[in-house]
């Protein structure tokens, strides 16, 4: 599956996304008052996703590419075709690069993951 990122200036492709672990804070407590009560939950607004995205990239030229587009600070949209298609989101914290093994005769591929806060 084809995968491009885009922040409106930039855009650059990545073979797949190989890993995403987002989660959203639903801002609830419980109080649980000596265990005699039913407990209580408190609810508040759901906030946005947020986690890392691990990007697969064919070879260094489209990582690189990819850091580009992260590093302009403007919202990110990305096109998968998939469960993550238009997710609006900004880069924070650190990137971290990886070389995949490659097989013989084969070149490396390289993984690109990125911490992200989703933008309304």
């Amino acid at each position: 599956m084809s995968v491009s990122l885009s922040n409106g200036v930039l855009t650059a492709p990545a073979e797949e996304i190989i890993a995403a672990a987002l989660e959203v804070d639903l801002r609830r407590t419980a109080e649980d008052v000596l265990n005699m009560a039913p407990v209580q939950i408190n609810s508040g607004t759901p906030g946005l996703l947020a986690g890392r995205i691990t990007y697969l990239c064919a070879d260094l030229p489209d990582l690189l590419a990819l850091i580009e587009v992260y590093k302009a600070n403007a919202v990110c949209t990305l096109t998968t075709g998939a469960a993550l298609d238009g997710l609006r989101h900004k880069a924070v914290g650190r990137m971290a690069i990886g070389a995949e093994r490659a097989l013989p005769g084969h070149p490396a591929k390289w993984t690109l993951q990125v911490e992200i806060r989703e933008q309304p």
